[in-house]
């Protein structure tokens, strides 16, 4: 028993007693709690299925644990998904592990479902809490499941959005967002110490903001590093940003780093498998950036790395007016336009991902559809797609921290009112006055006071223009060189087949194809 779960939980680093597995840390009393002390934790709360559930609700951290009882077993993902588990009920047993391969037998079928295959081709996650495969699930982000016989019990920990009522919002100023800021970065900031830091650095507030909390603490060995194509929109702000802060930066030339057979490289197939885990889009935005850092010693496995994700949910950068007047169907629309890849399904195929969206996340007549459609963004966008890429820098043996996804930012921000989100006027403002103090208030966004609105007429326009005109409007070379990377990935297997999204330019697309077809040849192998 104790070498067959060993053999299911080998993906990360897991400390275990062969009875409780935790990877990654929580916090405890501003103390960053991991390894032997955080299975301590757990275990002295594992006499009664109530006492692991009362302390799994008030963990704050990026974590996992699992735990096998005599009887029962109840596995936790934190409320930002770092360590995903997944689970297949066998009829007789039910297997948990972290990755979801070791669950393969020689019946497991990719799902037959329309709706599974389009919801993946246009979001590129799998829909809630199934995968690509056939009886195979995932525990969601801030779920607890609790397994007793053949009979499943959960609970979300953390639901982005909890039961609405107006008369609890309150107003919020810049100087209550501000020194929560400080507080939450003061626990960060105490965990690295005198470790290198790597800051992945754009021309964006989320992670200019991390390099002033940085230089803020006195943190010293912090390296910059902007990745893509030569010369891109964001480097030339983030070489000035990192220069004032008194930084290294460093630009990783994606025309010299990204070979041209790179899908034959001996890392690639074992990054795919790691971290697309039949659920999720494997990134490769950062991939090679990171994979020449460590190569070139710039980077080790002693690297904290500090991505800004999630700022742009914290700061509601895709909420629009219409979202607050108008319908759910409005906000389910804007969904599929903003954040898909414009793969072109048919309309019933569409309104079937509109009818599931619908049922899954628009249950409550009591909660306004804005909020609601932030809870689509936190689970499905936030975690599952781009809290996901974090496990690039896991592939490669780094350390991820999040800041900003810290559960108390959340708690604050999910109680911010709609009027101090539309424009995101708290959020930018806050940021800007730290960015005057290190003087590095340069570039900065232009307020937007009605957000970005969906057009359905737009869409329709865009639906039946042909081809040759929209690589006429849309900009076909991007910054990140995803045009390229694209082009060799569709040209590394002749069998695969791929269709033109609707918007020309949306590569993550192309990726999502391959990637379905990757693992449908993967599963046919197995047979």
């Amino acid at each position: 028993m104790a070498d067959s779960l060993k053999n299911l939980f080998g993906k990360y680093d897991w400390t275990t007693d062969m009875k409780i597995f935790v990877a990654g840390f929580i916090w405890l009393n501003e103390k960053c709690i991991f390894g032997k002390e955080f299975l301590e934790l757990i275990s002295r709360h594992t006499q009664r299925f109530d006492d692991f559930k009362k302390l799994a609700g008030q963990l704050n951290g990026h974590y996992s644990v699992f735990v096998e009882m005599p009887a029962e077993k109840w596995a936790v993902c934190s409320h930002t998904w770092s360590f995903p588990l997944f689970y297949r009920n066998t009829g007789n047993a039910i297997h948990i592990s972290d990755n979801p391969e070791k669950l393969l037998n020689e019946e497991s079928k990719l799902q037959s479902s329309s709706l599974s295959r389009n919801y993946f081709l246009t979001f590129g996650v799998t829909p809630a809490n199934t995968t690509l495969i056939q009886n195979i699930f995932q525990i969601l982000p801030g779920e607890l499941i609790r397994f007793r016989g053949d009979k499943k019990e959960s609970f979300r920990l953390f639901p982005y959005t909890e039961k609405y009522r107006k008369e609890d919002e309150k107003s919020f100023d810049e100087k209550e967002f501000y020194n929560l800021l400080f507080e939450v970065f003061q626990r960060y900031s105490n965990h690295i110490k005198e470790k290198q830091v790597l800051l992945p650095l754009t021309r964006g507030y989320d992670s200019r903001v991390l390099g002033c909390l940085l230089k803020e603490f006195g943190h010293r060995h912090v390296i910059c590093a902007t990745w893509g194509r030569n010369r891109n929109n964001e480097v030339r702000t983030a070489e000035k940003v990192a220069e004032r802060l008194g930084y290294k930066h460093f630009f990783i030339d994606y025309s010299k780093e990204v070979p041209k057979d790179f899908t034959r490289v001996k890392e690639f197939e074992p990054y795919i498998h790691f971290t697309g885990h039949f659920s999720s889009m494997p990134f490769l935005q950062d991939y090679f950036a990171i994979k020449s850092l460590k190569e070139r010693k710039i980077i080790d496995s002693q690297t904290v790395v500090l991505p800004g994700h999630p700022g742009d949910l914290l700061r509601g950068s895709h909420l629009d007016n219409h979202l607050l007047l108008k319908s759910e169907k409005y906000a389910i629309s804007k969904i599929i336009s903003s954040f898909g890849t414009s793969y072109p399904l048919a309309c019933s195929e569409i309104k079937e991902l509109e009818e599931f969206i619908s049922q899954t996340f628009f249950s409550s007549p009591q909660t306004p559809a804005w909020m609601q459609y932030d809870e689509w963004d936190y689970q499905e966008r936030q975690c599952k797609f781009i809290g996901n890429s974090t496990l690039a820098f896991s592939f490669f043996e780094t350390e991820v921290l999040m800041p900003l996804f810290d559960m108390e930012l959340l708690k604050f921000f999910r109680s911010v009112p709609f009027s101090l989100k539309l424009g995101s006027p708290l959020y930018n403002q806050t940021l800007e006055t730290i960015f005057e103090k290190h003087k590095v208030a340069f570039d900065l966004k232009i307020p937007q006071t009605d957000g970005q609105k969906f057009s359905p007429l737009k869409n329709l326009i865009l639906r039946n223009t042909p081809h040759f005109l929209k690589k006429r409007y849309y900009p076909m070379e991007d910054s990140i060189y995803y045009q390229e990377i694209t082009r060799e990935i569709r040209n590394s297997d002749k069998t695969f087949g791929y269709k033109i999204p609707f918007k020309p330019n949306n590569y993550n697309s192309y990726i999502i194809q391959w990637y379905l077809q990757f693992v449908g040849q993967q599963i046919s192998a197995k047979k």
